[in-house]
């Protein structure tokens, strides 16, 4: 009986300890965890938490029907009771770990975006954070690197096409696989004078470049094609302004090829990308700034 009793102790603890082991993967799309809408249910491992009100509807919360394509999501609501209320709204991803990840990691999330009673002046305040450290004690997070903030990174950046109907947006994990641990924190703020409501599902990471789908940002987007010339390829682009661009290539695996940093002048042009000898394959090229984004698939043979 001592015997089985230990066993039984010891099963109890090393549950205990892996539950605290953080997860290698995220692929949650609210379905099952919020399926009967009730806005204090919450998934498993996920963080809330709102700086100024109590009140369930303005932190984030699970929503039956108001998904994508009318599945549960998580919700977070600027107004409640017909009026705007100053907050801020914290939503944490279970603590990652990127160490399965042999080569790249990627983050996908579609958004949405209602106005309230009346459209604002800020009404894109939805921001995408990368978390080291999670202190629930806070009373204001504090961001302890300066490039906490990666929404400007997202493809396509959030921008007017979340409020005309769902948005994927694209976050690039690689930069963070030597991290422990991360978390991925989603923060909306609402004012007294504005706010609206921002929906959020199938929240998943995967080893591959996915393709972004969705409005473009502008009604002039960034047009690209590719030409393969032996160890370089010709882009050539219609680009909607002139400024700084980011062009990368990416294989079918996931895994980065070659990237680089150019400078483009508004309207049609062309640009020499060395690749050096990359094997016969199926590629993904993409490029793209803060307000821009364009993907293209390269075939060399």
């Amino acid at each position: 009986m001592r015997k089985f009793i230990l066993f039984v102790l010891t099963i109890v603890t090393f549950n205990r300890v892996y539950a605290q082991y953080p997860a290698h993967s995220i692929n949650e799309n609210f379905d099952v965890a919020c399926a009967s809408g009730t806005q204090t249910s919450f998934p498993t491992g996920w963080i809330r938490y709102t700086q100024y009100t109590p009140i369930d509807s303005m932190q984030w919360h699970c929503t039956a029907t108001l998904g994508r394509n009318l599945t549960p999501g998580m919700r977070c609501v600027g107004y409640h009771d017909g009026a705007y209320h100053l907050d801020t709204a914290w939503l944490f991803t279970p603590a990652l770990s990127l160490s399965d990840f042999p080569d790249s990691a990627f983050l996908r999330y579609d958004s949405k975006y209602e106005v309230g009673y009346t459209a604002g002046t800020h009404r894109y305040g939805l921001a995408t954070y990368m978390m080291f450290t999670l202190d629930t004690t806070w009373v204001t997070p504090v961001m302890s690197d300066s490039n906490a903030d990666v929404t400007s990174t997202l493809a396509p950046v959030i921008g007017p096409g979340d409020s005309s109907g769902w948005v994927t947006h694209e976050l690039n994990l690689t930069p963070y696989k030597s991290f422990p641990t991360i978390r991925v924190a989603f923060r909306y703020v609402s004012t007294n004078t504005d706010a609206g409501a921002w929906t959020l599902d199938n929240i998943n990471t995967s080893p591959f470049h996915l393709s972004v789908s969705g409005p473009q940002l502008v009604a002039n987007s960034l047009n690209i094609a590719v030409a393969d010339a032996g160890e370089s390829l010709q882009l050539f682009y219609n680009a909607p302004e002139t400024g700084n661009y980011f062009v990368r290539l990416w294989d079918m695996n996931g895994r980065l090829m070659t990237s680089d940093a150019i400078y483009l002048n508004a309207g049609e042009g062309k640009y020499n990308m060395p690749t050096g000898p990359v094997l016969p394959g199926i590629y993904s090229l993409e490029l793209w700034n803060a307000q821009y984004h364009a993907i293209t698939k390269v075939a060399r043979y």
